[in-house]
């Protein structure tokens, strides 16, 4: 009858501290790094289970100008994005699986300028296929101190890369065909990201 006492004792406490990092009506916000750049995230425990976050993403681009057969490319790499999630906590703990939709604003791009005028400029571009696409990601957010938190994911957009192209020749409009028919056999994209967050 003791040990039982103990043991209920011992998981009620349990309970109570892995609950103390999601207490209904806290706002969190927070700072860290994701596949999509630095990031922003805000946070609202609307209970122990559940919590809804706005995650805003970007500020990363890169460009360079370079010559290559007969070209000027200026190209030039941005990240960014914006994805609203709704966490459920299973354990009212630390673990959390997640779901919600990711706003893209990543793309790769460069523009080709003829050196010669029997030539056409054109311009090309990677990005995410659909530029709104859902998102399921699983993750944590453990407490260092009764403010500070670690708050990491993994998981995926739903959406392939799709390449494009102004140049109208054929055959290069062939070559983009083809791939994007290899963008499509991997329909999702990975995420992952980490931050550190306060609790108000």
């Amino acid at each position: 009858m003791k040990l039982r006492t103990i043991l209920a004792a011992f998981s009620a406490a349990s309970i109570a501290a892995a609950s103390q990092a999601q207490e209904q009506g806290d706002f969190s916000a927070g700072i860290g790094f994701s596949t999509f750049g630095p990031s922003l995230a805000v946070e609202f425990d609307a209970a122990p289970n559940f919590g809804v976050r706005g995650i805003l993403m970007g500020g990363f681009s890169v460009s360079d100008e370079f010559q290559e057969e007969g070209y000027s490319i200026d190209a030039s790499i941005d990240l960014g994005g914006l994805a609203l999630l709704a966490d459920y906590y299973p354990f009212a703990g630390t673990w959390r699986v997640s779901g919600g939709v990711f706003f893209s604003n990543t793309n790769v791009a460069a523009d080709f300028v003829a050196d010669s005028v029997a030539d056409p400029d054109f311009s090309g571009e990677l990005a995410l296929k659909n530029e709104t696409a859902p998102m399921i990601t699983t993750g944590f957010s453990r407490p260092i101190t009764d403010s500070w938190s670690i708050s990491s994911d993994l998981g995926v957009i739903i959406s392939p890369i799709e390449a494009s192209s102004t140049d109208a020749d054929p055959d290069v409009q062939d070559e983009v065909g083809i791939l994007n028919d290899a963008f499509d056999d991997v329909p999702v994209y990975p995420y992952a990201s980490t931050a550190i967050i306060f609790r108000f």
